[in-house]
């Protein structure tokens, strides 16, 4: 790379030092002309129309401050015997000055990072912070590497700071929008749980109203059909076990009503206890009761039902259930069973501690 170098001597040193000196006062008077005799005038050749006068007065300043501060840092590092006393070479000497201008150009933005108020007050209320932002500049054009440095680190680890904390305030957002979310589905389940619960209610409870009634066989059809509808509405919205259980003894209320349809109505029965048993919603009890049934209707379709294809029900009830033996006990359609004592005797050998 070719290098262009001038030399300048004595006299011709001083004079390129007081040329440049007299070009930085020129641009630093440009500001106070226009302020003091042109402020007024539609006219002005140095400002565009379309900038307020305090603006161009805040980049000249930054200007003549740059170019200003730029030579005193090459007076500075003549000073220090970074060259000769007796050369001048004219690409260190516009280096400074560019660099200079450039630190003293990013002011705004630096003191905009540290937060201060210094052009706001010199534009709106205190125009002597003009001279704290030109001694700002210079100082800046002054030490410009090091400056430019600084400010350039600062203003990236800033943007890495922004860059994680919207990050962080995205994940948040994520974080919040999923929990909503959740809740969202928890609330609408509980709702449909709510709803399908009191569907079943009103099934028990036309059920007990069927079981109850000894006389009127057209009331007891209509309570069964009631029940029957509830429930079929309560597992439509929710397929939860309580439902399912309930509709098994509707049906295996019908089969006694009905002795010509015995037989589907309990194959249906137990149908619906298997439904039970599949569901998410379903607790130990209510499993232990649904395996009670099932061997229930089994015994009511047969009462010479082989024990052994009773066994994995009762056995797997007594798994679940500590208490099943009693509901064994208690339900007087299983006592109608021909090897019922061996039953109970098979139950209480699995619920030996």
């Amino acid at each position: 790379m070719l290098k262009f170098q001038i030399s300048y001597t004595g006299k011709r040193r001083t004079l390129v030092i007081f040329v440049t000196t007299l070009a930085i006062l020129i641009v630093l008077s440009i500001p106070i002309v226009n302020m003091l005799y042109f402020s007024d005038v539609d006219f002005t050749p140095t400002i565009n129309k379309d900038i307020p006068l305090k603006i161009y007065i805040l980049i000249c300043i930054a200007i003549s401050s740059g170019l200003l501060g730029g030579l005193t840092n090459y007076c500075l590092q003549r000073k220090s015997g970074d060259q000769k006393d007796n050369d001048v070479e004219i690409s260190d000497l516009i280096s400074c000055l560019i660099t200079g201008v450039s630190a003293s150009l990013i002011i705004p933005l630096f003191l905009h990072i540290i937060g201060s108020n210094i052009i706001k007050d010199a534009i709106n209320t205190n125009p002597l912070n003009y001279l704290v932002y030109m001694g700002f500049c210079l100082i800046a054009a002054i030490s410009s590497r090091r400056f430019l440095s600084s400010v350039t680190q600062r203003i990236i680890k800033t943007v890495e700071e922004a860059e994680k904390a919207a990050e962080n305030a995205e994940k948040i957002a994520l974080d919040n929008q999923k929990k909503y979310m959740e809740l969202k589905q928890k609330d609408e389940e509980f709702q449909k749980y709510i709803k399908a619960e009191n569907y079943s209610n009103t099934a028990k409870f036309h059920f007990h109203n069927a079981r109850d009634k000894t006389v009127q066989t057209t009331s007891i059809e209509n309570e069964i059909a009631r029940a029957k509808s509830c429930l079929d509405k309560s597992i439509g919205i929710l397929n939860n076990a309580r439902a399912w259980s309930i509709k098994g003894n509707v049906l295996s209320l019908e089969s006694k009503i009905y002795p010509e349809r015995k037989e589907l109505l309990l194959r249906e029965a137990i149908q619906a206890c298997e439904n039970a048993l599949k569901s998410p919603y379903l607790d130990n009890e209510r499993e232990a009761h649904c395996l009670v049934n099932i061997i229930c209707y089994k015994i009511l379709l047969n009462k010479d039902e082989p024990l052994e294809n009773l066994k994995p029900y009762i056995e797997k009830a007594c798994n679940t259930f500590s208490k099943v033996l009693s509901i064994v006990e208690k339900d007087n359609d299983i006592k109608s069973y021909s090897y019922y004592d061996n039953l109970i005797a098979f139950s209480k050998s699995l619920l030996k501690p």
